[in-house]
């Protein structure tokens, strides 16, 4: 045969099944324009490294399984901050209210209703100091302070000491907002698929509520009724959210879960897990693992800063997380900022099954001020980290914002 391109589609079918990384699919999909039509079954996740929002317009990627850097020219996310992944696309902050999502893989932008739609934010004020959004604040603890930015750029705080105070408003930098008001985004699907409707659920604010918006809409929904996610005299905050048989899950405080029929106009919600006081320390995870099955993770820091990870698998018969002792199997898992991950091993040459490849996730050790970036590869059999290939440590006192994402490449668009 003379021509590449005459190769028969049932063998690219093979030759693409048999491609797990984005690069040597990049490298096929290159080769002319017949073998463009083909797409690999499975691409391992990428980690997007931190960067110079302002200035950068390239993004480096880190492949562990080859323990390689790719660096992608991306001028679309220029002036913006990333702050999660699904689907292969990320969110991102443009400099005011802009919110878009963009494919890193392949450039393309969908632009997003912007801040000041979603239902905490009450204002924008572009023309005062730093530019500011006035904000619900929720319940505020007792050392809570309101913060309020002058015209002149001068700030005062103002100590409220109301521990059972009701909503009120607190006004915040719009610097703020784009580094910290949304702590993660879940896509019911993903929209570089021909006239297919999506939905994003993500969790927005101080107090990790729900807001989500349908492909179409103008602006962003509130999720969670106040009162229906209320636990004694506390407001349910979440940690994370799955897509998963038509139903988003958001995993809340104490390990509660609670399900989303996004069927109607109004979501409907039922609790499927009522939370426990076991389940009150450290970061949680929802996943969905390969076989179908949610699985949550907890994770936690022991007293040698030293990061550890249990798994419990959802008993939904008896409502309730069952401590999984054998770990998840030849599952790997991917979590951080990023929608939760699950692949198996031998989908992906160089991992190790039973294991958590985790970025860092804790706000109050890793913000855009400080460092404290925490990486690596959760052995759950062994009970032990191991550095992640590729991954150099940074120390804790340098910057290292915006934290570092997974990202699996999503070439269809």
């Amino acid at each position: 045969m003379s021509k590449w391109s005459e190769l028969p589609k049932e063998l690219l079918d093979e030759i693409a099944k048999r491609l797990h990384f984005y690069a040597d699919y990049a490298r096929m999909r290159s080769v002319c324009v017949a073998w463009r039509s083909v797409l690999p079954k499975t691409c391992s996740p990428y980690l997007l490294l931190p960067y110079d929002e302002e200035t950068a317009t390239a993004r480096d990627f880190l492949c562990p399984f080859e323990n390689k850097v790719y660096q992608l020219e991306l001028p679309e996310l220029r002036g913006k901050v990333v702050r999660g992944s699904s689907h292969g696309w990320v969110i991102a902050f443009v400099r005011g209210l802009e919110l878009c999502l963009v494919n890193p893989f392949t450039r393309a932008q969908i632009q997003l209703p912007p801040l000041d739609t979603f239902p905490e934010v009450e204002a924008y004020h572009p023309e005062w100091a730093r530019e500011v959004y006035m904000i619900h604040s929720g319940q505020y603890p007792e050392w809570a302070s309101e913060v309020y930015l002058l015209p002149s750029g001068q700030s005062k705080s103002h100590y409220l000491g109301y521990p059972n105070r009701s909503r009120d408003n607190v006004i915040r930098e719009l610097v703020h907002l784009q580094n910290l008001f949304i702590g993660k985004i879940v896509l019911s699907a993903s929209p570089s698929l021909a006239n297919t409707d999506y939905t994003i659920m993500t969790i927005v604010g101080q107090y990790s509520d729900l807001a989500f918006y349908r492909s179409g809409d103008k602006k962003w929904t509130c999720a969670t009724p106040a009162d229906q996610i209320r636990t004694g005299d506390e407001e349910q905050r979440f940690f994370d959210i799955v897509y998963h048989e038509g139903q988003f899950y958001a995993l809340g405080y104490g390990g509660g879960l609670w399900g989303f029929d996004m069927s109607s106009e109004h979501p409907k919600m039922t609790q499927v897990v009522p939370p426990e006081t076991s389940m009150e320390n450290g970061v949680l995870y929802l996943v969905k693992m390969k076989s179908g099955e949610l699985v949550m993770v907890q994770r936690t820091v022991d007293g040698w800063r030293k990061e550890v990870f249990n798994v419990f698998k959802l008993d939904p018969g008896r409502k309730t997380w069952v401590s999984s002792k054998n770990g998840i199997g030849d599952e790997v898992l991917f979590l951080g900022y990023n929608a939760s991950l699950s692949y198996s091993c031998h989908d992906i040459p160089g991992s190790k099954g039973n294991c958590i490849y985790f970025t860092d996730h804790c706000e109050d050790r890793h913000s855009y001020t400080e460092g404290g970036c925490e990486i690596g590869v959760y052995n759950l059999e062994a009970g032990s980290v191991q550095p992640l290939p590729g991954w150099t440590r940074i120390d804790d006192d340098i910057l290292v914002w915006p934290p570092p994402i997974w990202v699996t490449p999503n070439p269809c668009s």
